[in-house]
């Protein structure tokens, strides 16, 4: 059975329905949750609305969008400062010092500030009636480590996944540096599932423009593709450790939704763990077994694939297509 079969019949038998918040939801909601849309609520923020996009809106259970910004101090406002790129308003300010040592500078540039309507998570939880959060991506532009803390223990306990962006090299005023959202996530429970380092090239414009005027060829677009990247922010994924769920008294549910979760994520070895204590803890009923062999079968069908040389594969995919050509072209042949 594929995989989104398995997530459909899971959820659906347990009636299951996650929680997915999306704080700072410029260019739509993230493709991961693509597997749980249509079993989910899903609630977006962003207090720049340009490239505020939802076209997956209709795919959700239940979907609500806010042009709001999400704090931690519990004001009613807040100065935002609207960048030339959208994807770079942020509550904090840019810091030039550093921001001018990279092509992206030009993205960095404060167009204008204004007073934005701001709510914490826990008052918007509340005000939609929503007792707990399942999964969050928190993409604030430096704020992402302070929005978490915000919460109050409770839904911070009831967390099981979070995706969160934090910088490594200060892009903005005070910024929440991955170092310390690393230490702090893992502090509250949290493994580190996936990491991709982003980059960006270390140049300054006005260098760029001097290069230019000797070299044609050195276009921003050139040089960008040419030139080896300088680490800059990173995306990363945390999920709840078994220790932390023993610790915080998780249900059948939040086990059976963070297995959900990490065969999404492709974390196989991790899905048998869970099956396992899923077993210990609640006994070896019908859904114990099902979620055994599950993640039994997807770490055969890995060990198999990993165990086929490219090459072989590569062969095979194309034989299939040139018979399927052969049958086309000449039926019978």
């Amino acid at each position: 059975m594929g995989m989104e079969n398995v997530i459909d019949h899971l959820l659906s038998a347990q009636a299951i329905e996650p929680i997915l918040v999306d704080v700072g939801s410029s260019g739509g909601s993230p493709r991961i949750w693509q597997p749980i849309r249509a079993h989910s609520t899903y609630v977006g923020f962003d207090g720049d609305t340009r490239e505020m996009h939802h076209p997956q809106e209709a795919e959700y259970r239940h979907a609500c969008f806010a042009h709001e910004v999400i704090t931690s101090d519990g004001d009613a406002a807040v100065t935002f400062y609207l960048t030339r790129s959208p994807y770079c308003s942020s509550t904090l300010k840019p810091n030039p010092a550093i921001t001018d040592n990279f092509l992206s500078a030009d993205s960095f540039i404060i167009e204008r500030t204004e007073k934005a309507k701001a709510s914490t998570l826990n008052a918007v939880l509340d005000r939609l009636n929503l007792p707990h959060i399942d999964w969050m991506k928190i993409d604030t532009q430096g704020t992402d480590l302070r929005v978490y803390n915000s919460l109050r223990k409770g839904l911070r306990d009831k967390l099981l996944a979070i995706d969160i962006e934090p910088g490594l090299r200060g892009a903005y005023v005070n910024e929440d540096l991955f170092c310390d959202v690393h230490a702090g996530l893992m502090r509250e429970g949290f493994w580190l599932s996936n990491l991709k380092v982003c980059g960006l090239v270390r140049m300054r414009k006005s260098t760029l423009d001097w290069l230019a005027d000797r070299d044609a060829a050195a276009s921003p677009e050139n040089v960008a593709k040419a030139v080896r990247q300088t680490p800059g922010w990173t995306e990363c994924r945390y999920l709840r450790s078994l220790e932390s769920l023993e610790h915080t008294g998780a249900t059948r549910r939040e086990y059976v939704l963070l297995w959900v979760i990490a065969l999404i994520d492709k974390q196989l070895g991790f899905c048998l763990d869970l099956a396992l204590e899923h077993t210990r803890l609640f006994g070896e009923d019908e859904l114990s077994k099902r979620l055994e062999a599950e993640s039994i079968e997807r770490i055969d069908q890995a060990v198999q694939a990993a165990k086929t040389p490219k090459k072989q594969v590569e062969i095979t995919v194309f034989g299939r297509v040139k018979r399927k050509v052969r049958r086309v072209l000449w039926p019978g042949g």
